[in-house]
């Protein structure tokens, strides 16, 4: 155990007058935000592993379990202070000369030095620190800029016994080490030029805002904040910030926690919900994966990740990286105002980490040097492979757009055929698209309550309302609906369970030839089910629809595109087919084997439904229209050889039963 005497210090800042503070803090006034994450970047500099920021009705406070500070200077490096100070006063200091590298590190991470010596930062690039990582928060402004958001902030902190030993001696025990408070000037205080400040010990716990022990590290505790600041640091955007700004921290363990929320209304209790910071997932097509580029024969690393987003949504822009957090979009520096770096790209670009290389004071973009002349240089030389993985993405996209416009005109020509007169009655039954089960298929199971009325000659009955009722016993209607022009209608998908449907409002001409109700049962195996209702209309069937001889002419044709001309078909029967168009020659001449000339009558009119739907859906009558063509004759040539199969089998049927 150590015998020490009881801190309890006022002073008075050393060097920069409460007007610099101010100036210095205003760094950070076009963004506030940057406040807090200053506080947090000095949490990570600290080995900090986890860092809360609570926001309650008119507070905050940051957390972390980081190494924490001593007290006070030492006494030799408070002589090398006050040389500094006079050589200062008297205009006879060494640019090229840094004092800090002759202080003792116990000094610059003392909560003294953080007040007295304002704008310069304990974290020497040269250097490092006690962790020997790379640093962030350089400015050294740290303590002033709470500022900007509030009137007061008090820092209670605890070292850690690496830092206590170095301190106060190796005999220090753990339990020993005492918890540190520092209250520096209000913002009222600077305004009046009192730059005042006190450094005393507490007896109040030292724990987090979940009231769990510290065992070492710094509580920033802001309070009397700026009105309006409930819609700044809102925690949706706090957390969508951090996580560009310290995704890789994240990556590398540490916790980032934003709890509750500000608010200015007295009668309104805030929000103690919490969201965790999570590291940056970019999505999209790939044009650099993660990898680490060079400069100069191998030295100066940075990594680099690239991924373009075609539509735009989601894609974050590329940033500008320091040391692991995203400090500006990659677009702020002139060279990458211009295409392909202005396309939707996400990902980051780092630059190196080098003394060679400046900052401009807030540390968000590199100022002239040869560094960043060579690295842009390098970026600059992937603007080739951005364009052709945009170029490539650009094509493929076209193509599924046209497999995409095929899929509509063939689905578009296939009912536009089912609802011509001349195939009702004739083509009807192989137009309704069953699905061929063979080797490696699955049948299809129906997932809706699907109800149909039809008449005696399996015509669609349009217009008769259903009722659909939940449970036998005691149904009770859930939905009617009525029948459309095809004679279905779907209820749509329900839960399993015991259901029943009937037809209601039936006209008085019809009757129904099946019972009222249909009862049945949905399972989660079989979640669906087709009724049918059968009814005695008393029309006449309709007659059957003759298809009058037409003949086919090839002709060479001026237009590629067209594919075929019926100005002489009504008058002379005849068809002039384009004998120069890609495909339909072959098509049609396989028909004309058979001479089957009523079917080419079939042909001709699915291949003017297939160009209407085609021109009606896109208005593009170029390539689309040839394929949807050229689908029209594949489409018949197979109907056609199933309608012939049919036959066959029907005179089969017809030989069989007279010779029986």
């Amino acid at each position: 155990m150590v015998t020490r005497d009881r801190i309890d210090f006022n002073g008075v800042s050393r060097i920069n007058t409460a007007k610099a503070i101010l100036l210095l803090a205003r760094v950070y006034a076009r963004n506030p935000v940057e406040i807090l994450a200053q506080y947090i970047e000095n949490s990570i500099d600290a080995r900090a592993t986890q860092v809360i920021v609570e926001m309650t009705r008119d507070r905050i406070v940051i957390a972390d379990n980081g190494s924490g500070m001593t007290p006070f200077i030492l006494p030799d490096d408070l002589t090398v202070l006050q040389m500094y100070a006079d050589d200062a006063a008297q205009g006879r200091l060494d640019p090229d000369f840094d004092f800090r590298t002759l202080m003792n590190p116990v000094s610059l991470h003392s909560l003294q030095w953080m007040r007295e010596c304002i704008a310069f930062s304990p974290k020497i690039p040269e250097t490092g620190t006690i962790a020997g990582q790379p640093q962030r928060g350089m400015l050294g402004i740290g303590i002033a800029a709470f500022h900007q958001i509030a009137n007061q902030a008090v820092w209670l902190t605890r070292p850690n016994l690496e830092l206590a030993r170095m301190y106060w001696g190796p005999r220090i025990n753990a339990e020993d080490i005492p918890v540190l408070r520092l209250e520096p000037p209000t913002t009222k205080m600077l305004d009046g030029m009192n730059s005042s400040y006190h450094i005393g010990e507490t007896e109040n716990p030292f724990a987090d805002p979940y009231g769990r022990k510290l065992q070492s590290g710094t509580i920033i505790e802001i309070t009397s904040l700026t009105p309006g600041l409930d819609k700044v640091f809102r925690p949706a955007l706090l957390q969508h910030h951090f996580a560009n700004r310290f995704g890789e921290d994240t990556r590398r363990g540490v916790s980032i926690i934003i709890r509750g929320s500000l608010t200015t209304d007295p009668t309104r209790t805030p929000r103690l919900r919490e969201v965790r910071v999570q590291p940056v997932i970019h999505r999209g097509i790939p044009v650099v994966v993660k990898t680490t580029m060079f400069l100069e024969n191998g030295q100066y690393p940075f990594g680099v990740e690239i991924y373009y987003t075609p539509s735009g949504r989601g894609a974050t822009g590329l940033k500008l990286r320091r040391l692991g957090s995203d400090v500006a979009p990659l677009t702020d520096l002139p060279p990458f105002q211009t295409p392909p770096w202005t396309l939707p790209l996400s990902g980051y670009v780092e630059f190196p980490n080098t003394p060679e290389a400046p900052w401009n004071p807030d540390k968000t973009l590199p100022v002239a040097s040869r560094i960043l002349q060579q690295w842009e240089e390098v970026i600059l030389a992937l603007a080739p492979q951005i364009e052709d993985v945009v170029e490539r993405t650009q094509k493929s996209a076209e193509d599924v757009r046209l497999k995409e416009f095929a899929k509509e005109a063939e689905a578009a020509t296939v009912e536009a055929i089912r609802n011509l007169p001349i195939f009702q009655n004739s083509l009807g039954g192989f137009l309704a698209g069953k699905r061929r089960q063979g080797k490696g298929t699955t049948p299809r199971v129906e997932d809706r309550v699907i109800v149909s009325v039809r008449g005696e000659y399996n015509q669609g009955i349009p217009g008769i309302s259903i009722e659909l009722c939940s449970g036998v016993k005691n149904p009770q209607p859930l939905e009617t609906r009525k029948t459309g022009k095809s004679g279905a209608i779907s209820f749509g998908r329900f839960a399993p369970g015991t259901y029943l449907v009937r037809v209601v409002d039936l006209p008085e001409h019809m009757t129904l030839q099946d019972p009222v109700d249909f009862k049945f049962r949905l399972t989660s195996a079989e979640p669906g089910i087709r009724v049918t209702f059968r009814v005695t209309t008393g029309e006449q069937p309709p007659e059957q629809t003759k298809i009058p001889p037409v003949r086919i002419e090839f002709v060479p044709g001026d237009d590629p595109g067209l594919l075929y001309r019926t100005d002489r078909l009504q008058t002379f029967g005849v068809i002039e087919v384009n004998s120069t168009a890609d495909g339909v020659r072959e098509a049609l001449a396989e028909m004309l084997e058979s001479n089957d000339y009523a079917r080419l009558n079939a042909i001709t009119a699915q291949i003017e439904a297939a160009a209407l739907t085609a021109t009606v859906l896109k208005g593009e009558v170029s390539e689309l229209f040839q394929q949807a063509c050229q689908f029209a004759v594949r489409l018949y040539t197979e109907l056609l050889k199933a309608d012939t199969q049919r036959q066959q089998k029907l005179q089969q049927q017809r030989r069989r039963a007279r010779q029986s």
